[in-house]
């Protein structure tokens, strides 16, 4: 038997509740710039592309401008964003699940979803944010038993206990093309700058590279890390629960902290699509189960 908890949090609610129903559009021959623009201000992170008659074709996400720009002697920001996009992204409809989903993002690991109310329509668009915010929020003020469910258990458990991945560490002299390298040719999303006395002293995240460089970052590759990093960065301890993580996360508004323990030692780095893949694998056991 499924479980209350379950059954009126993540089957019930439908992910209208929790997408946005304005989000930004490009075009598929708008320049690149127009993506780059739009991703300064640090509040969006995927763009829809229609075409000219306002069909979907494509996303385009701060993975693209890292991975298929920055780096990139062929491609210019005058360069339409159909050379970088995603074409044919997957999406959801407005009434799925909550829980359709999250499997979504969990086993798919994806980090944005176009919504459409068609096959070439969007309705809205759902980011890994969104879901883990909405994750967050149902659960609380929600009394959780870990015997109820892998999700009520996977929430209260404290993170040493979890397998959370190690960070990078880069000197702050290391020039920014080695971290944004770094970046793109691996799954990290964020890397831990450190002092000459080998203290945490800062962190560099992929946002910070769409947000903080007017061109992109092409000009600014030679300069040394410690000019663009976020110094003093919020970090939680080991001995906190999954769900005391959310907490701070969310009331900070961040993507990523570090995990220290009892001597401010960083022993990993959670991230926001970390959270999602732990908790949704949890919430997926739930569903399967109990099916």
């Amino acid at each position: 038997m499924m479980s209350t908890f379950i059954q009126k949090r993540y089957i019930d609610v439908h992910i209208k509740k929790l997408m946005k129903s304005d989000p930004a559009y490009c075009r598929a021959n708008d320049p690149i710039s127009v993506v780059t623009d739009a991703f300064k201000g640090g509040a969006v992170g995927a763009l829809l592309v229609n075409n000219d008659v306002d069909e979907l074709v494509g996303i385009v996400t701060e993975d693209d401008v890292t991975n298929k720009v920055i780096l990139s002697k062929e491609v210019t920001l005058s360069d339409p964003v159909a050379k970088i996009m995603t074409p044919e992204p997957e999406t959801l409809r407005a009434n799925a699940s909550v829980a359709r989903a999250i499997y979504f993002y969990a086993k798919g690991k994806y980090r944005h979803l176009p919504i459409v109310h068609a096959k070439s329509f969007a309705d809205g668009i759902l980011s890994v944010r969104d879901i883990v915010s909405y994750i967050f929020q149902s659960t609380t003020h929600a009394k959780l038993d870990p015997e109820e469910s892998a999700t009520a258990k996977i929430l209260t458990t404290p993170l040493h206990s979890l397998s959370i991945p190690m960070p990078l560490f880069f000197d702050e002299d290391a020039p920014l093309k080695d971290v944004v390298k770094e970046l793109s040719s691996s799954m990290r999303k964020a890397v831990l700058t450190r002092s000459n006395e080998k203290q945490l002293s800062g962190i560099f995240t992929e946002r910070d590279i769409v947000t903080k460089f007017p061109d992109g970052g092409k000009s600014y590759l030679e300069q040394p890390i410690a000019q663009f990093v976020t110094r003093e960065p919020q970090t939680v301890a080991e001995s906190e629960t999954l769900l005391s993580a959310f907490e701070l996360m969310s009331a900070r508004g961040i993507r990523h902290i570090p995990v220290v323990d009892r001597d401010d030692k960083v022993t990993g780095i959670l991230s926001v699509h970390e959270l999602m893949n732990i908790v949704g694998d949890a919430i997926v056991k739930d569903i399967e189960v109990a099916q």
